[in-house]
Formats: C-alpha cells, sequence, structure tokens
C-alpha cells in the first residue's frame, strides 16, 4: 500500500483537491462528495505523513491547495471581458488569469503549511503511540487554516469546506454550535478517519468508530435542529436519552460477560456509540431555545436586475430609483412592510441629492414612496464621512439608510466593514498600482472608500424589531455577522452588488455563504442582491424564497424575530482557540515524553 501511494501521490492529491472544492463550487450537485473527496489525499497524509521530508510534505500541500484553490476560482473567467471597467480584450484576460491563479497560488502557499506541520506532528511520541488522533489533528489544522483566511486583505475567506453543504441543510446544522468552521472540522475528520481504515488494517475499528460517530452524530443532530425550529425537539431528546441509555447499559452488560466470550471489539463500539448519544442527548437541552416566537412579519428582497455599468451610467440614478419605486410598491400590494433594497442602489450620496436634479432621485423622493407604500425600506445608497464625523476628512461611505413611512430616517445608518479589494479600495496603492496599473481601473470609484468600524442595529420604530444590516462582503465573514447578532440584531438584512459575477457559480457560492451565517446565529436573514440572486433564508438555511440570477423581480416571505442566542453566537472562535490549544498539547506532550525518555535512560545509566 505504501509504495502504491508513494507512487501515485500526486494524481491522488489532484483528485481530491479538484473533488472536494467541486462540492464547494457546485453543493446542489457535489455536495455530498464532499464526506469521501479528502480519502485520496488523506491516503498520502497517513501513510507518508510521518516519513516524507519536510520539503516534500509542503509540497504535497501545495499541489492539493493549488488544485482546490483553482477550481475554487475558476468563475473569475465568467467576468470576461470586464467591459464595465473599460479594459481592452488582452488586459481583461491578463486581470482575470491574475486572479484566478495568483489568488489560487498565494492561498496554496500558506495553506502548504498545514501539510508541513501534520508531517511534523506525525513524528511525535503521542501520535505514533496513538494514531487515532491524526485525523483530528489535521481537522484542527484545517480550522485554522480556513480561519487564516479572514485575517488581513490577501486573505479570502471564500472557498470554505463547510459551503459544500449548502443543501445537505441537515448536515449544516451543527455551525449553531461552533460556526460554519465545525463542519469543516468534521468533514475533514471523517475524511481521514475513512482513510485510515484503509491504511491501517489493525486500528481499523477505531478509526471507523470515530469516522462513523463524528458522521452519523452530526446527522442526528442536523435532523433534531431542523425539527426544534419548527417546534417538534422533544421527540428528539426522549430519542437520544433513550438510545444513549439503552446502549450504555448494553456495554455494561457484555462488559460484565466478557469472561464469557464476549467481543472486547463489540464492547469498544458500544461505548463508542453510546457516549455519542449522550453527547447528542445533552445537546437536544440546547435546541429547546430554537422554535419561533411572537408574530411573523412580512418580508421583500428585490432585485432590479441593473448591471454595475448601468449602475454608474450618468442617468443611472432617477432610473435606478424608478424601477426600485416600482418593485416597492409590488412588494407593498402583496402585504410586505419591511423592504430590502440592494447595495448601492441608489449609488450617490443620497443626503447630497439635490431637490432639482435631473440624475438623482432627491431624499423627498424616497420620503414620498415609502409614505405612499407604508413600507418601511432599508436602502443601500453612499453616505459622507462628514455625516458621521464633521471634523473628519470627507470621504465616500458604503451603507445602508432605513427610511420609515412617516417620512424620516433611522439615525442608525450602518457602514460596510469589509470593503472589497480592488472594488471598493486599493490596498498598498501606490506600490500595487505601479506594479499592475491596470487593478486601479477595476474601481468604479474615484477613491477608496472608508470602513465602517462596529456593528449597528436599527430598532425598528414601525416594528419594535431589532434589525442587523450587512453589506455584501461582510456576510462571508462569520465573526462581522456574529458580532452584529451579539449587538442585538434579531434579523439580518443583507445588501448585495453580484453584477460582477454575471450568472457565475460565484453568484451562488455567495448566497449559500449567506445561509451558513443565518445557521450560525439562529436568524431569519433577507438578502437582496442587485442583479441575484436574491433570497430570504431561514435560521435553519431553508430559503423561503428565491429570485434567480439576471432577472427582475422580488421575494416575500414571512419572517420572525428572534432573540436566542445560539452556542456560536456567544462562544465565536472557540473552535479555532481549541485548535490551537491541541497544536500546543502535542507539543507540550511531545516534550515531556522527550524529558521523560532522557531521564529514565540517565536513571538506568547512573544504576550501572
Amino acid at each position: 500500500m505504501q509504495e502504491t501511494v508513494k507512487k501515485l501521490r500526486y494524481p491522488l492529491l489532484i483528485m481530491s483537491g479538484l473533488v472536494a472544492s467541486l462540492g464547494v463550487v457546485y453543493p446542489q450537485y457535489f455536495g455530498l462528495l464532499a464526506w469521501v473527496s479528502l480519502i485520496p489525499a488523506g491516503l498520502v497524509l497517513l501513510t507518508l505523513g510521518g516519513r516524507a521530508r519536510s520539503g516534500s510534505m509542503y509540497l504535497y500541500g501545495l499541489v492539493f491547495y493549488f488544485a482546490y484553490y483553482v477550481m475554487g476560482y475558476h468563475w473569475f473567467i465568467s467576468m470576461y471581458p470586464m467591459d464595465f471597467a473599460g479594459f481592452e480584450p488582452g488586459v481583461a484576460a491578463g486581470v482575470i488569469a491574475l486572479a484566478v491563479l495568483g489568488i489560487s497560488a498565494l492561498q496554496a502557499s500558506l495553506s502548504a503549511l498545514m501539510f508541513l506541520i501534520f508531517g511534523l506532528f506525525c513524528r511525535t511520541i503521542v501520535l505514533q503511540k496513538y494514531p487515532v488522533l491524526k485525523p483530528i489533528l489535521f481537522a484542527c489544522l484545517w480550522v485554522i487554516n480556513e480561519w487564516s483566511q479572514t485575517i488581513g486583505w490577501t486573505g479570502l475567506p471564500w472557498s470554505r469546506l463547510y459551503l459544500s453543504q449548502s443543501y445537505l441543510l441537515p448536515m449544516a446544522q451543527s455551525a449553531s454550535l461552533l460556526g460554519g468552521l465545525f463542519v469543516s472540522f468534521l468533514i475533514v475528520a471523517v475524511n481521514l478517519a475513512f482513510a485510515g481504515m484503509i491504511v491501517c488494517r489493525g486500528a481499523r475499528l477505531s478509526y471507523g468508530l470515530l469516522g462513523g460517530c463524528l458522521l452519523g452524530g452530526n446527522l442526528l443532530f442536523g435532523l433534531a435542529a431542523m425539527s426544534a425550529i419548527k417546534g417538534s425537539v422533544l421527540p428528539w431528546q426522549i430519542a437520544f436519552f433513550a438510545l444513549a441509555l439503552a446502549t450504555v447499559i448494553t456495554a455494561l452488560v457484555y462488559g460484565l460477560v466478557r469472561r464469557l466470550g464476549a467481543d472486547r471489539r463489540l464492547l469498544k463500539a458500544f461505548l463508542c456509540i453510546g457516549l455519542t448519544l449522550c453527547i447528542l442527548s445533552s445537546l437536544s437541552s440546547v435546541l429547546a431555545s430554537y422554535p419561533n416566537t411572537g408574530t411573523p412579519v412580512k418580508a421583500a428582497a428585490l432585485q432590479g436586475n441593473l448591471s454595475s455599468k448601468d449602475k454608474w451610467a450618468k442617468d443611472a440614478g432617477w432610473r435606478s430609483f424608478r424601477v426600485y419605486a416600482a418593485l416597492t410598491e409590488q412588494a407593498a400590494a402583496a402585504g410586505a412592510d419591511l423592504i430590502v433594497w440592494p447595495e448601492t442602489s441608489l449609488a450617490y450620496t443620497l443626503f447630497a441629492a439635490l431637490e432639482n436634479s435631473e440624475i438623482r432621485a432627491p431624499l423627498s423622493a424616497v420620503y414620498d414612496m415609502a409614505e405612499r407604500t407604508g413600507t418601511t425600506v432599508l436602502i443601500g445608497t453612499f453616505t459622507s464621512s462628514l455625516h458621521f464625523d464633521p471634523g473628519a476628512e470627507e470621504a465616500s461611505t458604503n451603507s445602508v439608510i432605513t427610511i420609515y413611512p412617516d417620512r424620516s430616517y433611522d439615525e442608525s445608518i450602518y457602514v460596510k466593514r469589509m470593503l472589497v479589494p480592488f472594488g471598493e479600495y486599493v490596498p498598498w496603492r501606490d506600490l500595487i498600482l505601479s506594479v499592475v496599473p491596470a487593478l486601479g481601473e477595476i474601481n468604479m470609484l474615484s477613491s477608496d472608500l472608508v470602513r465602517g468600524q462596529e456593528a449597528t442595529v436599527v430598532e425598528l420604530k414601525t416594528h419594535g424589531m431589532r434589525v442587523g444590516p450587512i453589506i455584501c462582503f461582510d456576510s462571508i465573514y462569520e465573526e462581522t455577522v456574529r458580532q452584529t447578532v451579539a449587538a442585538g440584531a434579531e434579523i439580518i438584512s443583507l445588501s448585495t452588488n453580484d453584477s460582477w459575477f454575471t450568472d457565475s457559480a460565484a453568484v451562488y457560492m455567495h448566497n449559500n455563504q449567506a445561509k451558513f451565517r443565518a445557521i450560525e446565529n439562529g436568524r431569519y436573514l433577507v438578502r437582496s442582491a442587485n442583479t441575484g440572486v436574491s433570497s430570504i433564508v431561514a435560521p435553519d438555511g431553508r430559503e423561503l424564497g428565491r429570485q434567480e440570477a439576471l432577472t427582475t423581480g422580488l421575494v416575500i416571505a414571512e419572517i420572525y424575530a428572534r432573540s436566542n442566542t445560539t452556542p456560536y453566537t456567544s462562544v465565536g472562535y472557540l473552535l479555532v482557540w481549541m485548535s490551537f490549544l491541541a497544536q500546543i498539547a502535542l507539543i507540550a506532550a511531545q516534550i515531556a515524553c522527550a524529558a521523560f525518555r532522557r531521564y529514565k535512560c540517565h536513571k538506568k545509566s547512573c544504576g550501572t
């Protein structure tokens, strides 16, 4: 087996990276493959991990992750010819190639360190004695790697493994416990456990029990969580407790009659399954706070289908307003009274628009619309930094303003916190533009936007509920949304502009990120996209309504204001810190074991 894996190591790594990423990009078709896609890479890791040189392990990681990220970012190709930026065909092709290959190479070069570190840890005394811990260790490393992509502008948490479960919702519900990264952890651990069953015959049962309990436990918890939101968690609580009790009792009986010939492997299996059910039984009490309470509100997400190029045309201000005002009328006629517009649907500074302007709809026109329809509207537009701090340097901010039917706006204006590099600002502007001037042309604005500094919660005076607005890129950063919910948001509104991506896989991947933000925090999420996909998402990730990409229309559904707090909202990145702690504990154990061995050798030599 070792020689075969060594000969085929690169094809195995490439195939594993491509298939795993295929589930992330197209989860509706290949999401189930995520639970077996990493087995080929697992064979390489478990077979060669403790034997290959550090440089070889890094190279293995580089090959795997480059294949993984190239598949994950291939959708950049759909942006050609980038006419919204006015590029020549050759320049557009170069920028797109730089995006696909450059981002993939950058992220792969950093992610490959996980393979190197895993190889070093495989040489430790602890993992040599307890090889069944290897899947857990590599899953911890994977979590740290995905978390690290949220740091700095070079980090891009776009192609993370948990997105593969966007359509297998029972498998995604554990995100409410420790975040979407926990789902990635489970997928990686299960894959390597199954690989261990193939590679390590002597520990086949242990690997099988580890993978089976993690996979089965995650599925059972997911089914229970989805039932809990609908108000039927009690049957699951009873079932978990009864099965756990029966399994433990059976294990004890087998233990008592072991001398009569009972198989110890069967005893181990019963104990592992019983422990899993006991954990699920304890977690089921968490689900008691999941059901909806209160009176539902009818919300709508509007989709005007105005491309990025159209948004910046000279007459776009009035034309965009008329499109969304008409959709607002339709939504109000259908019973909606809380309406979300897309990101920068009014692509100018709304408060600065003149009453007699021929190219921009003024604030009074927006007030008229809200009063006429009797709706509360969350509008994506620009604001000036002077609006928040008169003493600040003047700059634009990407914002969401809440307009009420009594012709007023809410002073709690949200400003986008996670700006898009090269789309809303140019990092290291002087250096980068001197090397690749074309990157500056992607930004449709004449200057960089100013980012928001904190979460904003709007307490609607028309509904008595608290809405937490986020904008576009915010939604791929789980901590940004968690902070909004922790600040008191009972509903999440998401205004976004995905028109750059046309109808590519990126549009759907971005929408899938929103599903996980809803699951993680147990909130309804109303997502309004400029050209789609627009959707309204329930706390278990189900889409209650959806407007497909490149179409004009709206989505309406009843949603609930929810004040319950999921474990993830409370603990945040606890899983990441636990993963770091696991590495530290392993290093400490190695040092202790080495010191103890030297002590024994020294004592033995002194005694002789």
